[in-house]
């Protein structure tokens, strides 16, 4: 038998908060075009090619403007 201990629960949301949050930081960096171009533009690439279908693009579009729109990825200011 198996036994996995996971610690307190609000250890284990911050984990979780900060291992989802890298991925969204990393494309901060990368992707620093506004509007969100690239993403639209990969997204639409992909779905046309087959790669994804279209309800999930069309769904982690609106993820991203939601995210752009209430200030989760908006650019950090300069006077910090």
């Amino acid at each position: 038998m198996l036994s996995v201990a996971v610690g307190p629960l609000s250890v284990v949301a911050s984990a979780v908060g900060s291992a989802a949050s890298l991925p969204v930081a990393a494309a901060r960096r990368v992707m620093s075009v506004k509007e969100g171009l690239p993403l639209y533009a990969g997204l639409g690439a992909l779905t046309v090619i087959g790669v994804l279908e279209w309800p999930l693009a069309v769904g982690a579009g609106m993820g991203y403007a939601v995210l752009r729109r209430g200030g989760l990825l908006q650019e950090p200011d300069a006077s910090r």
